[in-house]
């Protein structure tokens, strides 16, 4: 079965409230019109960040789909910023305004997935988006759920990484 078999299989079975069955759907397909790329590394994100919270005995479907919508805004980008080639200092820009995007597409439709898109990359020191100030104070239990799935995909994304530099490495 393919990935992008696994992945739809599991937005249904998971039946998650709200529309996000919906809203996911709409994005791989957006996705897999100009970028194939960002399509696959969510779909590899989404699997990775629930496996990661199984073992972790945290919540899979969560961690599913913060992985699945943590780059949607990446498909309001031009699709060449992806291909591969060294950017400049001004589509670097251009990229980094992604997280922020993603937070306020979201965060009237799917508050918890909108939180990751915005927050992934304020995991790292030299990170960027929204910053945990943004995030509505009166939900302080979503708050720590947050910040326990995004620990999760933090170790997803390193999983990811190392095994780029594995498969490289080989070539």
């Amino acid at each position: 079965m393919s990935r992008e078999s696994i992945v739809q299989e599991k937005i249904t079975a998971y039946q998650p409230k709200g529309g996000l069955i919906q809203s996911s759907r709409l994005f791989l397909a957006l996705a897999g019109i100009n970028h194939e790329s960002t399509k696959n590394h969510v779909e590899n994100v989404a699997l990775l960040a629930e496996a990661v919270a199984i073992s972790l005995k945290k919540d899979a479907k969560a961690a599913f789909f913060a992985g699945l919508l943590h780059d949607i805004a990446k498909i309001t980008l031009p699709a060449p910023l992806f291909d591969g080639h060294n950017i400049t200092p001004e589509e670097y820009a251009q990229i980094k305004k992604h997280a922020q995007d993603g937070f306020n597409a979201l965060m009237k439709l799917h508050l918890f997935t909108s939180l990751c898109a915005g927050l992934h990359h304020n995991l790292y020191k030299s990170g960027y988006g929204v910053t945990m100030e943004d995030f509505p104070k009166k939900l302080n239990e979503l708050r720590l759920k947050l910040l326990s799935q995004l620990s999760v995909m933090k170790v997803s994304l390193k999983v990811v990484q190392q095994f780029m530099v594995s498969q490289l490495s080989q070539l």
